[in-house]
């Protein structure tokens, strides 16, 4: 026995208007884990040259002394970020990081104290010979994406819900 209703043109429009939003809803859902992804590392590293900056200025108009308080001044602070290191030849002058080689620009280095996890950052060379990098670990931005996956599940299998009862 055939069922009339499959064989009907609400039917189709409907399974057509369903189709249609659920590739919708998947390429923006799978937009969004990118995006976000994106911006969390840009931002990151936005704080990190921020921080740079601000013990560059310290360095700039009194001396190495001051970058270092600066550094241990931006340690101290809530909200900045987590990593710190300001080195003159090698030697670490202040930070909670080991000395490292003085890489420019922004980049990921494996966090000493968590294996497995990566910090991202930015390193940059200072007046007087002194080095400072700052960073973050990304374990924040795989939590926020841990948090975001399952809510767009969720938004995806509502959409698909109310695709379907929208032909009817």
């Amino acid at each position: 026995m055939r069922i009339r209703f499959l064989h009907t043109e609400s039917f189709r429009l409907t399974a057509l208007y369903t189709a249609v939003f659920v590739v919708c809803v998947t390429a923006l859902g799978a937009s969004i884990p990118a995006v976000v992804d994106a911006a969390m590392r840009e931002l990151i590293v936005q704080h990190s040259q921020a921080d740079i900056a601000a013990i560059n200025e310290g360095n700039v108009h009194e001396g190495p002394h001051e970058a270092v308080e600066v550094s241990a001044q931006l340690m101290a602070a809530v909200g900045h970020t987590d990593f710190l290191l300001l080195q003159k030849n090698g030697r670490v002058l202040a930070g909670n990081l080991p000395a490292m080689a003085n890489r420019t620009g922004s980049f990921e280095i494996p966090n000493p104290a968590v294996p497995g996890h990566n910090i991202l950052g930015a390193g940059t060379r200072l007046a007087n010979g002194l080095y400072a990098f700052s960073g973050s670990d990304l374990v924040f931005v795989t939590v926020v994406r841990a948090r975001i996956v399952p809510l767009l599940l969720w938004l995806f299998a509502g959409a698909i819900f109310v695709a379907a009862l929208g032909g009817f």
